[in-house]
């Protein structure tokens, strides 16, 4: 495991994926130890702390941190990964779409940060159809985070014509049944179910739950998640 090349980028990629792989078991202190290992050797590979895989490993080291309930720390890093790879690629690229969307949506979870969440999900999109087009399938990831953001703000009428305009992006890109489209039927009927609406929750949770058992086994999360709440309402 010793660099003796300094190019030689085997080795933090095995890292990360430990990391990865302790951090989906919940052995946080393992995946810690693996993504900072990762991080100190990316660091000191050509490129230095602008290597664009910097920003990744920093990225994964926050996502860490957001679910170990330590939100000062997984926010420093979030915005550090956006600063190494906007200053290493440029500020357009599609790599700063993704640190953009990271640390909007681990703003999308603070209520005193929604409108910091909104601005930095309007700059993603933005960068996304500068490269990818208005009908991109990252784009209608984005805007179906965008619209999840007015749904918490309350500002129902915007964030179900962005759903809306989500699903029809995905559906055009991707097909009926796709990932996005699942996700997009699912967050429109939790809004209708909190706005008293259960007859339309009950039609999108269905539609949700359709496209899900179609991707997923029948004992994938997002399937007994929708089987769940499909159920909730109905009763």
């Amino acid at each position: 495991e010793q660099l003796a090349d300094p190019n030689n980028t085997d080795l933090p990629d095995v890292l990360e994926n430990l990391g990865q792989l302790y951090l989906d078991q919940g052995r946080y202190e393992e995946s810690e130890a693996a993504l900072k290992r990762e991080l100190v050797i990316r660091e000191r590979l050509p490129g230095g702390a602008l290597n664009p895989p910097v920003g990744v490993a920093l990225t994964s080291l926050a996502i860490l941190y957001e679910e170990q309930g330590k939100p000062d720390e997984a926010e420093r890093l979030y915005k550090r990964a956006l600063t190494v790879t906007e200053r290493a690629l440029g500020p357009d690229h599609p790599d700063v779409s993704e640190r953009l969307n990271n640390l909007a949506q681990f703003y999308n979870c603070d209520a005193n940060k929604y409108a910091e969440a909104e601005r930095l999900l309007q700059r993603t999109l933005a960068i996304e159809e500068k490269n990818f087009g208005a009908d991109g399938p990252n784009s209608a990831i984005t805007i179906a985070n965008l619209a999840t953001n007015y749904s918490y703000r309350d500002r129902i009428k915007e964030a179900m014509l962005l759903y809306e305009k989500s699903l029809a992006i995905a559906v055009k890109a991707l097909g009926p049944d796709n990932y996005s489209a699942a996700m997009t039927l699912y967050n429109m009927a939790c809004v209708y179910r909190d706005e008293g609406d259960y007859r339309q929750a009950e039609v999108r949770f269905r539609q949700s739950l359709a496209i899900r058992q179609k991707l997923y086994a029948p004992d994938h999360p997002d399937v007994i998640l929708s089987m769940k709440s499909l159920a909730d309402v109905m009763d």
